[in-house]
């Protein structure tokens, strides 16, 4: 049960392709439920002495769920530990919350540490990506603040605010005509957000 809440869990924060197709954890926990479930489907007419007569079933009933509950703490621990050090890295990069003053003396030594520990843990995580064009932004660094957005599209390419940041560097770089590209595709990926449509196309 404590293996299946924290599994749960950690589903709700994390997207499901993250968690159950990309996580081996995963997915050998459900081929554990799979066999569980092989297990338990019978013809109706054993079902009534099943338990009677087939006590290996209950043995191998327990292994699975002991599996399946190590294996979801596992991948609970796993998710919790990437979060963490992915709030570490935020810390060190969130322009809207550090002074400026205090920006330029962070140390980009351990900001890249901090990145290279999140790749580690998540190397398909576009948020740590994110967070590095903000580092690379905030110091002046357009080029950097660049490439790292270009890389978070190539993980998620269907982010509509991922467009938006795309859009707004080009624009800073006044190539509007690239910039109306990502601008448009943000749009077509969140046709509700007013803010978007709200866009300029040229200054």
């Amino acid at each position: 049960l404590a293996g299946s809440v924290a599994a749960i869990s950690a589903f709700t924060v994390h997207s499901l392709q993250d968690i159950l197709f990309e996580t081996p954890g995963a997915i050998i926990c459900y081929g554990a439920v799979v066999i569980m479930a092989l297990a338990v489907i019978e013809p109706e007419e054993k079902k009534e002495c099943l338990e009677l007569k087939r006590p290996a079933y209950k043995f191998t009933c327990m292994i699975f769920t002991a599996l399946y509950a190590v294996v979801g703490l596992v991948i609970a621990w796993n998710v919790l530990s990437f979060d963490r050090s992915l709030a570490t890295l935020n810390d060190m990069t969130d322009f809207r919350m550090i002074p400026k003053e205090e920006y330029a003396k962070i140390d980009p030594l351990k900001v890249q540490a901090a990145f290279d520990e999140v790749l580690k843990k998540n190397p398909k995580s576009p948020y740590s990506y994110m967070a590095m064009s903000d580092f690379y932004m905030a110091r002046g660094d357009v080029s950097a603040s660049k490439a790292m957005v270009q890389k978070a599209l190539e993980t998620d390419p269907e982010s509509s605010s991922f467009h938006v940041r795309m859009y707004k560097i080009l624009f800073l770089e006044q190539n509007y005509e690239d910039a109306a590209v990502y601008r448009k595709r943000a749009i077509e990926l969140f046709p509700m957000n007013q803010e978007y449509k709200d866009l300029k196309e040229r200054p």
